[in-house]
């Protein structure tokens, strides 16, 4: 079935354990979500980072960037 991945875990860790998840927990049947809590890496850099090594591993549509 369908799967949703809820991140919220420091910036130091974020890409291994996206990596982690795209890797050994993406839905065989299904479609797969991650949501990752904000504040989205440090500064405009570092978030743009994030944001590659996400895409690395997964498709734009199925990251969501969650500010609370």
């Amino acid at each position: 079935g369908n799967r949703i991945f809820y991140l919220a875990v420091p910036h130091k860790v974020l890409l291994q354990v996206a990596s982690c998840v795209a890797k050994n927990a993406q839905s065989a049947t299904g479609w797969t979500r991650m949501i990752i809590e904000k504040p989205f890496g440090y500064d405009g850099h570092s978030s743009a980072l994030e944001t590659e090594g996400l895409r690395a591993h997964l498709n734009e549509d199925q990251i969501y960037r969650l500010e609370l």
